[in-house]
């Protein structure tokens, strides 16, 4: 399988069980910073097991890489509220180089067992890669979980179990709106009024065509909306910039659709250091503790499908005819 060397890093968020709180800016300039290796490491994945033990966990001396010298990658945010209970949860994997490459050549399925206390959670779920038009390949799961804890993902590759633990939480009041939730109003930047955001867009050669209107005048149409956040000019993973640009191409077919574009940072181009940028005000409205995001909500305000970190033409055009009914 081939690999990706000096990629940028497996996913919008840096991956792995929660630690101590700290800031959305934080969280997000450090997610950005982090190397491949370090994702696929911080992420305390990839314990090889063989696939008669796939679901049963692992040995001491099987963790760390598994014979087909691959690892599982969560790419998605593992904090708190991010995976949570009652609804559909969309949960992108990668599979990585224990060298800390990313694998762009996997099998074009996963079966990915869940595992809770030991126990199998459910079958195996069939899980498609996707590559087509963003960096990476990426497996997409999608599942509802009944009960909060810590869950094992197990995926077996040349018949070697890879797997990866990240935690399931009852929904809190900092979980970001999710199917079937409202989308939440807010002022978002618009070519007439930055908002003290500076800039709106970060999209080169030019801004995208997204900031006309705020997020509440959108919603006030009564139409499907489209709400992207992501910035393309100081996002380290690759992906922030590529799917603003798909989701601008697809725009052209949804023309009843109403699109926004807001950036994570407010002062970033200023600093010449998003590390040292304070989030925009949007981050902390909508408790994203990652980035790309992309909200796409019916006529009614509802959300019908929420894209978190990865995501590809393929997806995004899928939810835009999903908003339309």
């Amino acid at each position: 399988m081939a690999t990706e060397s000096g990629s940028p890093p497996l996913g919008g968020a840096t991956p792995g069980l929660p630690g101590p709180a700290v800031s959305r800016r934080a969280v997000l300039a450090g997610a950005a910073g982090t190397s491949v290796a370090g994702a696929l490491w911080l992420a305390g994945c990839g314990s090889g097991t063989s696939a008669g033990s796939a679901a049963t966990g692992t040995t001491a001396a099987a963790r760390g890489a598994g014979k087909a010298g691959l690892v599982l990658v969560p790419r998605f945010d593992n904090a708190p509220d991010y995976v949570v209970t009652g609804s559909e949860q969309r949960l992108c994997f990668g599979l990585g180089s224990t060298a800390g490459e990313i694998v762009n050549d996997g099998p074009a399925t996963l079966a990915i067992t869940l595992v809770k206390d030991g126990k199998e959670v459910g079958p195996p779920i069939s899980v498609p890669r996707h590559k087509g038009d963003i960096p990476s390949a990426y497996y997409p799961l999608r599942t509802t979980f009944a009960a909060p804890g810590i869950y094992k993902a197990v995926a077996v590759v040349d018949g070697v179990g890879l797997d990866q633990t990240f935690q399931v939480s009852a929904p809190g009041p900092d979980a970001v709106p999710g199917r079937g939730q409202k989308l939440l109003p807010f002022d978002t930047p618009t070519t007439k009024d930055h908002k003290g955001v500076e800039p709106i867009c970060t999209r080169k050669p030019e801004p995208c065509p997204f900031h006309d209107v705020t997020l509440t005048e959108a919603m006030a149409a009564g139409a499907p909306v489209a709400f992207i956040v992501s910035t393309p000019a100081f996002c380290q993973t690759a992906v922030c910039g590529p799917v603003l640009e798909i989701l601008t191409k697809a725009a052209k077919d949804f023309p009843s659709h109403r699109f926004v574009h807001a950036e994570v940072y407010k002062d970033a181009a200023a600093r010449g250091n998003f590390e040292q940028a304070e989030v925009a005000p949007v981050i902390s409205a909508y408790h994203l503790t990652f980035e790309p995001c992309l909200f796409v909500a019916d006529k009614t305000g509802t959300i019908v499908e929420r894209l978190d970190n990865v995501f590809d033409g393929e997806e995004i055009a899928a939810a835009l005819k999903k908003a339309a009914g």
